[in-house]
C-alpha cells in the first residue's frame, strides 16, 4: 500500500486542482497515512483518513465526545487522551458552503468591502 501525504482534515487544500480525484480531503477514496516527525518543540503526530473515518495524535490529553453539523457537513467527534476520532456522516458541496459563508456568516466590514469589490469585478 502506498503511503501519502496527508492533507488538513476538514479543510479543502488551497490548490484543488493539484490534488488528485481520490485524495480528495472529506472523502479519501484511498487510505491516507500521514507522519510528521519530531522536531524542536513539536511531538511526533500520526494520522490516518479514509472513507468517512479520520484518526490523528494529539499533543494533549483530552476527553470529549461532540456531534457538530456546520458549513462542512455533520460529523461525531470522539477524543480520548492522546488520539482524536472522526466519523463523518453528512457532507455538504463546496458549492452549499459557498453560500453558507455569503448569506450567514457575519462578516467584518474589511470583509464586507472587499466581497463587494470582488462583485463589481465579476459583473
Amino acid at each position: 500500500m502506498k503511503t501519502l501525504n496527508c492533507l488538513p482534515y476538514d479543510f479543502e487544500p488551497w490548490e484543488p486542482d493539484k490534488v488528485k480525484w481520490y485524495r480528495w480531503a472529506r472523502f479519501p477514496l484511498l487510505p491516507i497515512f500521514g507522519y510528521k516527525s519530531m522536531r524542536g518543540f513539536n511531538t511526533a503526530l500520526y494520522s490516518f483518513s479514509w472513507l468517512f473515518f479520520r484518526f490523528w495524535t494529539l499533543d494533549a490529553p483530552e476527553i470529549d465526545i461532540s456531534l457538530s453539523i456546520d458549513n462542512y457537513g455533520g460529523r461525531i467527534r470522539i477524543k480520548i487522551p492522546y488520539c482524536q476520532f472522526v466519523i463523518q456522516f453528512l457532507w455538504f458541496s463546496v458549492s452549499w458552503d459557498e453560500k453558507i459563508f455569503k448569506y450567514l456568516w457575519r462578516k467584518s466590514r474589511a470583509t464586507q468591502s472587499r466581497l463587494k469589490h470582488l462583485e463589481k469585478e465579476d459583473g
